[in-house]
């Protein structure tokens, strides 16, 4: 359809990625915008036109009205509309749990779609033109949005809360630029074992987080993620109190407390745990670390953990799947890929962080001596 607007002032794009308001015409040809201006200067347009003319199927006075692009949701689950102003002035998570999720699992494809296109017809209606969509029978919500002529970006990484974690696919931090992705199957506790900076704890933050997205605002940054709705509980960034007198150690001990407490039969937690016990001696350290895993394999739990400690692995048998990050040594520096493995990790690499640092040669081969010795 071939539309003139007249009588207009039009929010048209400036220099510098800004907007200017003009008062006068705007053409549009089929779905193309052709022309804004003030209509004296169409000619370079007419000469594009095989006839050198246009025919007008609509001329709309705008009466001075303001023209605008159309508005984008950015973030939005088109078909719950069905659920506007239901049970209201709950707490989130009563509200999802208890009156949301129950009510979702009853929707069928039919349903997505005719619940689709009415939220289309709302947007239409207040200036939106396109939207970010993610909600259950994907391609129900692409008929609809083609049926209606509407722009719609499908996300796949909606959450389905399912039974179990299956799944992260391509997950990544969401803060970090250019951030690498990884992929991993969850469907029982894991310990994760890698080299200093290699990557293990910058991955189980980013486990968490998208855990809290998913669960908060329907999203994730990952290319898919199976997620059942869970608890999500950390130790990570552990740091001592001087007010409260709190040592590391002690600071830690209360919030893996804080883990075990909030174990339940009827919920299950996620916990996400970052180098384990490490403010106390090697010995305590491991037999207290595979004490508490143990007890966390026997719950309605999901526990990931990022350790430097090897002795730690040997939990497979108990539950524990291994999966480990590592490097590769040059002769001045080593490369990370950050790429997540399966199996423990079989590589140190604190000696030599030491030497390219610039440590003094005498303490590199100390360390290196007596390194050899305790694996005697």
């Amino acid at each position: 359809m071939n539309i003139r607007f007249y009588n207009a002032r039009i929010l048209a794009p400036s220099e510098g990625h800004s907007f200017q308001v003009i008062t006068g015409e705007l053409w549009v040809k089929k779905d193309e915008i052709i022309y804004i201006g003030d209509g004296l200067d169409t000619e370079r347009v007419f000469e594009k036109e095989p006839a050198g003319m246009i025919l007008w199927d609509r001329e709309i006075d705008a009466e001075k009205n303001l023209l605008l692009p159309g508005f984008k949701n950015a973030h939005t689950h088109t078909a719950m509309t069905f659920l506007r102003s239901y049970a209201d002035d709950l707490p989130l998570q009563d509200w999802l749990t208890k009156q949301v999720f129950p009510k979702e699992a009853l929707l069928t494809a039919d349903d997505i779609y005719w619940l689709s296109i009415l939220g289309i017809m709302e947007y239409l209606t207040s200036g939106i033109t396109s939207n970010f969509d993610m909600y259950f029978f994907p391609e129900t919500i692409a008929k609809a949005s083609i049926d209606c002529g509407f722009r719609t970006m499908q996300v796949s990484s909606f959450n389905d809360f399912t039974s179990s974690i299956e799944e992260m696919e391509e997950i990544y931090h969401p803060l970090l630029h250019g951030a690498m992705t990884n992929s991993m199957e969850l469907q029982h506790n894991c310990i994760i074992t890698g080299s200093n900076a290699s990557g293990k704890s910058t991955f189980i933050k980013t486990i968490a987080v998208n855990v809290i997205l998913a669960q908060s605002i329907h999203t994730c940054t990952a290319k898919r993620m199976h997620l059942p709705h869970a608890k999500m509980i950390t130790s990570m960034a552990v740091r001592d109190d001087i007010l409260s007198g709190d040592s590391y150690f002690i600071k830690e001990i209360k919030y893996l407390k804080r883990i075990l407490d909030a174990l339940s039969e009827d919920k299950l937690v996620i916990c996400v745990i970052d180098e384990i016990l490490r403010g106390t001696n090697t010995q305590e350290r491991i037999a207290a670390s595979k004490a508490i895993m143990e007890y966390l394999a026997h719950h309605n739990c999901i526990a990931i953990v990022a350790s430097h400690d090897k002795e730690l692995t040997e939990l497979e048998k108990t539950g524990y799947d291994n999966y480990h990050f590592s490097e590769e040594f040059g002769e001045a520096d080593i490369v990370f890929d950050y790429k997540l493995q399966k199996g423990p990790a079989n590589s140190q690499n604190a000696i030599r962080l030491l030497s390219f640092t610039g440590f003094p040669e005498t303490i590199i081969e100390r360390a290196e001596n007596i390194r050899s010795e305790y694996r005697c």
